[in-house]
């Protein structure tokens, strides 16, 4: 009995150690788990943070001659949260000496063939084109493909270029942008000026060409934007007067825009508008450089069409002679090269429905066109292919869309700076409530903004008829009017102490805008 129960005694002293120890040891398990975790939560957090707070890269390569001259716009970038670094390194040197790679690389100096002695020369890349066309080279320039960095022969990060040759130069491209970024708003920001030239290939052509605009601006662009659009074909209002349209359209594109927007043919140093009388119209430097002589720079301009970004040549390409004039855009996009129409209308469609997209990192340019650019070469319309792809003659007869898609993507020059900002609207946070043919709106007040513009696009506009042949004060006239149809009609003005709500029951599309010292909000809606 004593055994037994000194042996029970025991069995019970050794089952409650082994439950103390058993105890003992989850107790420890635990507070590890629960170390670990807060480790794992804290490094997360930590590199959360530092993911987070780590500043974006805004890389210069440049020459020796134009450093000191960068400092002020590096000054600006940095006061935006940038890090900056200007190197005199070549562009491979600079990039892999940097922590992390670049969000933006800018290229100062310019490029062309046996220049490479010059103080200002800084080589582009070059690219083996894809040959399609008889008038096409072998090989064409590309800053872009410095901005690939998996070798995808896609960018994956935006690439610009001052195509500077002095001193002067740099001073006066800076001046245009911090000029530029540092503008108060207006309402003028939400212009899009858009020149459409001929397609010269027949009347028909031309015609589906406007149409084909008109109903990507109805569908895909956005319903606050106000379109300017002047179109190389006599045989519908938004034509003009011809011999008129280069001067127009720069009048236009100077009252500012969130960008301006070439679409057609083009040659190194012109843009083809139309042939008419028997003449063959462009638009040239030349035609612009009077009214681009004074006042603030114009807005970013895009010409989608071929070699007007050609800056490699021995002569000045359009897209350089518009950005160096005083109050010409502040940066300028073209093609090194022959582009194709396919590539060049997806492009056109992707960029023209960029500002209806809520994007804050496309308040970039550099990052907005890139991103149009993307979007292009994936983009995918079994009819316009079928249209567009082998409209041109060829050399094999069919052309192979994969490679002309490779090649668009990398020809087109961007000259200026890619972190430029531009005035890309914040959304205006308002309540709508339709009913019984009339809409309720009420607006949440933005910070520091002061007046809000009421205004409508009435349905029911149409362009006015056309009248051939055509005669010069009448085209001027009829092109007023189809721009009108684009217009927005200011309704009232409401002031920061008043209530920003209202009923509208006129059908059309509403805009209720209004400007903060910095900013421009804006909303619009359909009302039935």
């Amino acid at each position: 009995m004593l055994d037994n129960k000194i042996n029970a005694n025991n069995i019970s002293s050794s089952i409650f150690f082994m439950t103390s120890r058993a105890k003992q040891t989850v107790a420890l398990h635990f507070k590890v788990l629960i170390f670990l975790l807060l480790f794992v939560f804290n490094f997360s957090l930590c590199s959360a943070n530092d993911s987070t707070d780590e500043k974006q890269i805004w890389l210069v390569v440049t020459r020796p001659m134009f450093a000191d001259s960068l400092k002020p716009l590096a000054e600006k970038r940095q006061s935006e949260g940038f890090e900056t670094v200007i190197s005199t390194k070549s562009v491979s040197e600079a990039i892999e000496s940097l922590s992390k790679k670049p969000d933006y690389l800018l290229l100062v100096g310019d490029s062309q063939e046996n220049m490479d002695k010059e103080p200002w020369y800084l080589p582009s890349n070059t690219c083996q084109a894809y040959k399609w066309h008889m008038t096409q080279g072998k090989e064409f320039a590309s800053d872009s493909i410095f901005g690939d960095f998996d070798d995808d022969m896609i960018p994956d990060i935006p690439v610009g270029r001052l195509p500077v040759r002095t001193r002067e130069q740099l001073q006066l491209l800076i001046n245009k942008i911090l000029t530029f970024e540092n503008r108060p708003p207006s309402l003028d920001d939400l212009r899009l000026p858009i020149y459409t030239g001929s397609a010269d290939f027949q009347p028909l052509i031309d015609s589906m060409t406007t149409q084909f605009l008109l109903q990507i601006i109805n569908i895909k662009a956005a319903k606050w934007l106000r379109p300017w659009i002047i179109a190389g074909n006599e045989t519908h209002a938004l034509c003009g007067w011809p011999e008129l349209q280069a001067q127009t359209f720069t009048e236009e594109l100077k009252k500012g825009g969130i960008m301006g927007v070439f679409m057609g043919h083009g040659s190194i140093n012109s843009f083809f508008g139309m042939n008419f009388n028997r003449k063959h119209l462009s638009y040239t430097a030349s035609q612009a450089a009077g009214i681009f002589a004074e006042g603030k720079p114009a807005p970013p301009t895009v010409i989608i069409a071929c070699n007007c970004g050609n800056f490699t040549s021995s002569r000045s390409c359009l897209a350089e002679s518009l950005l160096f004039m005083p109050a010409g855009p502040v940066a300028t996009i073209g093609a090194t090269t022959v582009s194709h129409p396919m590539t060049n209308y997806f492009a056109g469609m992707c960029l023209l429905r960029k500002p209806g997209q809520v994007n804050p990192a496309n308040k970039r340019l550099g990052t907005l066109w890139l991103d149009a650019q993307k979007e292009a070469i994936i983009s995918r319309d079994l009819i316009m292919e079928a249209l567009l792809l082998n409209i041109e003659s060829s050399i094999d007869g069919n052309v192979d869309a994969k490679k002309v898609r490779r090649d668009h993507i990398l020809m087109y020059a961007f000259l200026g700076d890619p972190a430029t900002k531009i005035r890309m609207p914040e959304p205006l946070e308002c309540k709508f409530e339709q009913r019984d043919g009339q809409c309720n709106w009420q607006v949440e007040k933005p910070k520091d903004a002061t007046k809000l513009y009421i205004e409508i696009r009435q349905d029911g506009q149409s362009m006015p008829p056309i009248q051939l042949p055509l005669e010069k004060d009448s085209a001027q006239k009829n092109l007023q009017l189809a721009n009108d149809t684009f217009a927005f009609k200011r309704l009232r003005e409401l002031s920061s102490d008043q209530n920003w709500e209202g009923i509208i029951n006129i059908p059309g599309i509403l805009r209720l805008v209004t400007l903060s010292p910095d900013n421009i909000y804006v909303t619009a809606q359909k009302i039935n």
